[in-house]
């Protein structure tokens, strides 16, 4: 084999193992795309689940209020 042939060769092998990083990577680049997706899924759910508790808390804290006024309104007609 001369060094030609034998550089040949090494390019060959260069080029092969450059074909298989890249398709390598390709699949980890989508699979940390798919994993990305699914976070920015779980996120997005998890903002409505806030919002929706952070209502619920609102309007629970409304109603304590009014519960809390009556209460007060009534003893303070009693005494008054």
């Amino acid at each position: 084999m001369t060094i030609i042939d034998e550089i040949k060769q090494i390019l060959r092998d260069v080029a092969i193992r450059q074909a298989e990083f890249t398709k390598d990577f390709e699949i980890q680049k989508a699979e940390a795309d798919k994993r990305q997706a699914e976070a920015d899924r779980r996120q997005a759910e998890t903002d409505r689940q806030i919002q929706r508790v952070d209502k619920q808390l609102g309007e629970l804290g409304n109603k304590w209020g009014s519960f809390t006024e009556g209460l007060l309104e009534r003893s303070v007609q009693h005494y008054g």
